[in-house]
């Protein structure tokens, strides 16, 4: 059998690297998910070390709770405070980990139906996803039972009723803010509501 060159062999070589690097290649073209945690999940609703944790844990960014609920009037969100929302503002930028949502956790125990002030709490919600750039708002209805489930009974009818205000309401916001896109599926959807 004849024995390679140098030459022939270093070709082979190269090719051989070169072609085992292609699929290498060809993922870093392919788009990826980019994954948020929610930040009382992570047992830390509202503390700066959400940032630092989420950018050690590798993901993207986080959603923001609004605060608990309880018996306040509000959401205990310390974000409507300028100082409080610069410090978490520069912790985001600091670790590179985005807001790209807002959660109302506060609903998963008490009823969207039965609060009087629900508009209030969606403009608390819509005021600090624009100090970060928020274009999700996550509204849980796991408190409001399951007597609204039933289509046509009074409950459904109040919360189809209060669900397009608060779509008539984020399509507002949206209107006022000119750097926020809304894609044509979500003007269709509050439209069908």
């Amino acid at each position: 059998m004849k024995q390679l060159s140098y030459h022939s062999r270093f070709i082979l070589v190269l090719l051989f690297t070169l072609l085992s690097t292609l699929p290498i290649c060809s993922q870093a073209a392919t788009p990826r998910y980019r994954i948020a945690a929610c930040d009382w999940m992570m047992l830390k609703r509202q503390k700066l070390g959400e940032f630092k944790l989420a950018h050690e844990l590798g993901a993207d960014g986080v959603e923001v709770d609004m605060g608990g609920l309880g018996k306040r009037v509000l959401f205990d969100n310390q974000l409507r405070e300028p100082q409080q929302a610069e410090k978490f503002q520069a912790a985001a930028r600091q670790y590179d980990v985005a807001v790209p949502s807002m959660a109302m956790s506060g609903f998963f125990a008490q009823s969207f139906l039965t609060r009087d002030n629900y508009q209030d709490l969606l403009k608390d919600c819509f005021q600090t996803m624009k100090l970060f750039g928020s274009k999700v708002a996550f509204l849980p209805l796991g408190g409001s039972g399951k007597d609204w489930q039933q289509e046509g009974c009074a409950a459904y009818l109040q919360m189809v009723s209060r669900l397009r205000t608060a779509g008539e309401m984020a399509k507002q916001e949206v209107s006022r803010s000119p750097s926020v896109s809304e894609p044509e599926w979500e003007l269709s959807l509050i439209r069908n509501c």
